[in-house]
């Protein structure tokens, strides 16, 4: 289930810079490749759920920064 999610959320991304590339810099779609792609860590959710005996669990979600760097090949 996990690389079910990381492959949705990359190709979600890399459209999206493709699109951007295109409506923003006006390059052309079918000259464009992917340059370098990345993940960074993102900010980390923390809380916390109540256990019995008084004691607290704590929960960290973490999250993720995906970057996309698209570029132009030239002839």
């Amino acid at each position: 289930v996990g690389s079910e999610m990381c492959i949705r959320d990359s190709s979600k991304t890399i459209k999206s810079a493709v699109a951007n590339a295109v409506e923003n810099y006006g390059l052309s779609r079918e000259d464009l490749y992917i340059a370098n792609i990345f993940a960074d860590q993102g900010p980390t959710r923390r809380w916390r759920r109540f256990a019995a005996r008084g004691r607290v669990r704590p929960i960290r979600r973490r999250y993720s920064h995906i970057t996309v760097i698209v570029a132009e090949r030239t002839p």
